[in-house]
């Protein structure tokens, strides 16, 4: 199901519940050396370990994974964008397959707080999807009932994420060891 659509950049991106036949292409995003190394566990893993978190998150109603999408452009056919499937469907849910997966986010939800986890496909970096994805986390979290506070833990040395979290309106809630603290107020709460 999309939750969340924008314009950008003469694109079209759509912001998609994860189905299970994600399980591969997010297996795929998790090992890539950019990733792992922004990751606050740096070590692989096999793939069969990553299937029991997948089915874990999959079945945990605490946990939303979301996959964004850039659509064909207008005009394109399926058979013209690189890794696609064609569909003469019209409808949104058909056209999917013709999407380019670009980035995953997930919203670890705690009582009224969604902790924000994302990444980039290593084809997308350099695009501002980073920014883009997090402002649609944020406008999908306003329309979620409860959610009142986004958070994202962030490296130190992770400046491209801390820029964008900080682009996003977040602000530096406090530092620990090892990780930097980010909140966005979602309905005018000021103490955090």
């Amino acid at each position: 199901m999309v939750v969340c659509s924008r314009e950008y950049r003469g694109s079209t991106y759509l912001l998609r519940e994860a189905v299970p036949s994600d399980c591969r292409l997010l297996y795929d995003w998790r090992m890539d050396p950019v990733t792992r190394a922004g990751s606050f566990g740096h070590d692989t893993f096999p793939y069969e370990e990553h299937e029991k978190w997948f089915r874990k998150l999959m079945a945990d109603p605490c946990r939303k994974q979301f996959i964004l999408l850039r659509m064909p452009a207008a005009g394109s056919s399926a058979a013209e964008q690189p890794g696609t499937a064609q569909t003469a469907a019209d409808s949104t849910e058909a056209v999917l397959p013709a999407a380019t997966p670009a980035a995953q986010l997930r919203l670890d939800l705690s009582g009224q707080k969604a902790e924000i986890s994302y990444s980039v496909a290593a084809s997308e970096r350099g695009k501002g999807l980073g920014t883009l994805l997090i402002q649609m986390a944020v406008s999908h979290a306003r329309n979620v009932s409860g959610i009142r506070t986004l958070t994202a833990e962030v490296l130190p040395d992770n400046t491209a994420s801390r820029r964008i979290f900080e682009k996003c309106g977040f602000h530096l809630l406090r530092k620990e060891p090892g990780k930097l603290l980010y909140i966005y107020n979602l309905k005018g709460d000021t103490d955090g």
